[in-house]
């Protein structure tokens, strides 16, 4: 995974809101990542709606990289997952969180001075109080999956 070369302190911070369907994505994706990494160099957050209510929990754990996952539009397949370039989200976007990711990423940027990146994730619905779709809940097991191998890889002494 070239895009994170060089890490050696990871936050891993999920995003979402858990009563609006495939919203909830990022949050899920982070709690089964937080089961399968166990390493002292990982940090995972569940940040719900608010991630800019962990930035000081963000900064003083130093981090290299910073890898947020959330349920992000983008007109493909649900389910779909796909790396966002903070650089083309909108600083208006309309989302479920207070603050915009592009916002958000540009801050952590500049104060922590880490790489971000942002797994997105196609939602099928993020209708209010309704269950996660079927395909979004297995592409989570395939991102939880795949990004741990990664990751541990990642960190392995060289």
């Amino acid at each position: 995974m070239k895009e994170m070369r060089h890490a050696t302190r990871i936050v891993i911070l999920g995003i979402g809101n858990t009563e609006k369907g495939d919203d909830s994505a990022g949050v899920r994706c982070a709690e089964a990542l937080a089961h399968k990494l166990k390493h002292p160099s990982i940090k995972v957050i569940i940040a719900g709606e608010v991630p800019e209510n962990y930035t000081g929990m963000i900064r003083s754990y130093n981090p290299t990289h910073v890898v947020i996952i959330d349920a992000c539009a983008k007109g493909m397949k649900p389910g779909a997952v796909f790396l966002v370039d903070p650089s083309k989200i909108a600083n208006d976007d309309v989302s479920t969180h207070r603050m915009p990711l592009s916002l958000f990423t540009m801050f952590l940027e500049k104060t922590v001075r880490c790489k971000v990146l942002i797994i997105g994730i196609e939602p099928q619905s993020v209708d209010w109080h309704e269950g996660m779709s079927a395909t979004v809940a297995e592409s989570i097991l395939h991102i939880a999956d795949n990004l741990s191998t990664a990751l541990l890889a990642t960190l392995k002494p060289r």
